[in-house]
């Protein structure tokens, strides 16, 4: 029996199933489920030739659930390092990022926010959600 958690989930994916962010939302709350086939199912079609990230360290969790195999979760872990980084807000003026949108960005232009992938890992610096992605790597238990 899914928890509500899941329920709840495919609910508000249910729009929008072949997203990318659906499909990771699903294969969190599979996760959460330790339901390993269908999470590893939910998450393939997103494991191109350069994952995000987040889709790689999602990877090691399942890794970790199903099998525990070190040397797999250590391979996903190893491959979101160079995985695509995760779309952010950047001010398209000053090329600053911000984790929220605004009307007025943090470097004070209207309307200059963009969603996009960071050019470098350098507009990354002091972005409190890419300090998240480090913990959930610290929580995989290697």
């Amino acid at each position: 029996m899914k928890s509500s958690y899941f329920e709840l989930a495919k609910f508000i994916t249910s729009n929008s199933s072949d997203n990318s962010q659906s499909k990771i939302l699903l294969t969190e709350t599979l996760i959460e489920e330790q339901d390993w086939i269908n999470a590893r199912n939910q998450i393939k079609s997103l494991l191109e030739h350069k994952p995000l990230k987040e889709v790689c360290l999602l990877m090691a969790k399942i890794e970790e659930g199903d099998n525990g195999d070190p040397q797999k979760i250590d391979a996903w872990v190893s491959r979101s390092n160079t995985g695509k980084l995760s779309k952010i807000w950047i001010c398209r003026i000053s090329s600053l990022p911000q984790t929220e949108w605004t009307s007025i960005s943090q470097a004070g232009y209207f309307n200059s926010l963009d969603w996009k992938y960071p050019n470098n890992i350098s507009q990354l610096t002091g972005l409190e959600f890419e300090a998240s992605k480090i913990n959930y790597i610290d929580s995989l238990s290697i």
